[in-house]
């Protein structure tokens, strides 16, 4: 309150002011969902965060360790993010601010991106012209420039009509349709970041008598 010089005081007022001297804490921060790979440099960030004292304002999201050129922005649980373009390990950081300013330690989230499909292989009967017996021994082989080949379909139709996924091997058994003459066997690979390769595909001749 206050005084004149005459000994007239006034009504009493008051204000107040929260102190926060401790920065957000981050309690969520993934990439895609917390996926391993993606097939695509524009990905969907799920962020959290909380502030002990007051709300969190703002973040700051870079893949640089030292959010070279990043600006504050509006804080949000969700946001698309384009990564640097190539394939590979990604790091994005996001750090947050709260209304005092007080600015949160960083935290980081990584994505491998794989925009490559596999390469592969198959042979019948280890690469013999003729067959006797319509149940024949594929020999499949596959690799990925990034991640492992997670992922194979086996058919002797090219469109793989009604064909499922099932899990990569190097070997596996197979038993052709009935009737003498060549015989085409197709396969397509599928790396862990979920690129399908081109059919590849190799045929035998089925001589039965």
């Amino acid at each position: 309150r206050y005084g004149d010089v005459a000994g007239n005081t006034s009504n009493s007022y008051n204000d107040t002011i929260t102190l926060d001297r401790q920065g957000p804490i981050a309690t969520d921060f993934s990439i895609n969902g917390g996926a391993t790979f993606a097939t695509s440099d524009s990905v969907t960030l799920t962020v959290g965060a909380i502030d002990l004292t007051t709300s969190v304002s703002q973040m700051m999201i870079s893949e640089s360790s030292i959010f070279s050129g990043a600006v504050w922005e509006s804080y949000a649980t969700s946001k698309a993010f384009t990564l640097s373009a190539g394939e590979g390990l990604k790091t994005v950081y996001i750090k947050f601010l709260d209304p005092a300013g007080n600015s949160s330690l960083p935290t980081f989230s990584t994505i491998t991106v794989d925009t490559s499909a596999p390469n592969g292989s198959v042979s019948i009967n280890g690469g013999d012209g003729y067959m006797q017996s319509r149940d024949a021994v594929l020999t499949l082989a596959a690799s990925d420039n990034l991640g492992a080949v997670s992922l194979m379909r086996v058919s002797e139709d090219a469109s793989f009509a009604g064909v499922a996924w099932e899990s990569f091997a190097t070997s596996r058994d197979f038993t052709f349709s009935a009737g003498d003459g060549t015989k085409v066997i197709y396969v397509e690979f599928q790396d862990e970041a979920g690129n399908a390769a081109s059919a590849v595909n190799d045929a035998i001749t089925y001589d039965a008598t």
